[in-house]
């Protein structure tokens, strides 16, 4: 009789182990429907081999009310940490969206957010671990469309719900969506493209509770010139509004100045409704001098300040704007 080999018996001891200390997530999945009367239930789990195929089965034949696991990967793969974050990229990523839609807030997850989510990892793994893969998966159904704000029952108002109860409220009203293209012209002459626009607006407004769509919707509006097909494509996308333009920037260096280098940044942007009507419209600019720059500007450097600063003087005019539009919309 031949014995086994020494893998085939590591197998079955990690086969043991993992039964004897592994937590079922399917059960815990059934309990946390049944026992847990509250009427949004997400488990949200950062861990290897975490979307088994027989969970799948939460996506048909399970009643409204079952809980929604968002698994940080597939069947197969491995859930990755990376040491300089500190912690598992999906978690990073996860609380990263949590913190960009409203850091103060508890929330529930949307459709958007865990699209988001799950393309960042996604992205991160293919770039940095080849050729492993991490897959997040949702199984059930997030709400979609929109941000769903928790709130908690007041104390001094009657009513069905006990004080102190977490409540979620319907969807935060119009939602914007921002899309900028940004073109720098380095020394060198050529031309680099960016977020840093994009990316310092969408903050901006964020800063000041303003619901947005995400960013990785404004990728497909890149190309659309006529303003009604960009518009009809945002309202598909979930936004009431679009807010698209292009920033520029230029750097010079003068002879005499030898090192000195100077970008002039210029911001351009309009407020489009669901029809395409242009609502309002901005033409912000911004310098930066940097004493210390190569032949190139990088975004770390003087272009960058640039275009935050003009972001910051077109979001100073933009705001009063925006608040009177959505306050005509709500009404």
């Amino acid at each position: 009789m031949r014995a086994a080999s020494p893998s085939l018996h590591r197998h079955t001891l990690l086969r043991r182990y993992r039964k004897r200390t592994a937590v079922n997530l399917k059960d815990l999945r059934d309990s946390l429907t049944l026992t847990c009367a509250a009427q949004h239930k997400i488990m949200v789990v950062d861990a290897c081999h975490s979307g088994w195929d027989d969970l799948m089965e939460g996506q048909k034949g399970v009643h409204s009310d079952a809980a929604i696991l968002w698994a940080s990967c597939g069947a197969k793969e491995s859930s990755w940490e990376i040491p300089e974050l500190g912690e598992g990229v999906f978690t990073w990523f996860f609380l990263k969206k949590q913190e960009e839609i409203n850091p103060d807030a508890l929330r529930i997850p949307c459709v958007d957010d865990a699209a988001s989510v799950n393309t960042h990892v996604a992205t991160y793994i293919r770039r940095n671990k080849q050729p492993f893969t991490q897959t997040p998966q949702v199984i059930g159904a997030l709400p979609k469309g929109g941000l769903i704000e928790v709130t908690v029952s007041p104390e001094n108002q009657p009513g069905s719900v006990p004080p102190g109860t977490l409540v979620a409220r319907a969807p935060l009203g119009p939602a914007l969506l921002v899309a900028i293209t940004d073109v720098r012209t380095q020394l060198n002459g050529t031309t680099i493209t960016s977020e840093i626009a994009q990316s310092a607006l969408r903050a901006a407004l964020l800063d000041h509770n303003f619901p947005l769509v995400d960013p990785q919707a404004a990728r497909q509006l890149e190309k659309l010139l006529d303003r009604k097909i960009a518009a009809a494509k945002a309202k598909k996308l979930g936004a009431h509004y679009l807010i698209r333009g292009h920033a520029t920037t230029s750097a010079t260096k003068l002879a005499i100045t030898r090192d000195f280098v100077t970008v002039q940044a210029t911001v351009t942007a309009e407020v489009i409704d669901e029809t395409g009507n242009v609502l309002c419209q901005a033409v912000i600019g911004g310098t930066q001098d940097d004493p210390v720059a190569g032949t190139d500007i990088t975004e770390g450097g003087a272009s960058k300040m640039a275009l935050q600063e003009a972001v910051q003087k077109l979001t100073e005019v933009l705001l009063p704007k925006l608040r009177a539009i959505l306050s005509r919309s709500r009404d």
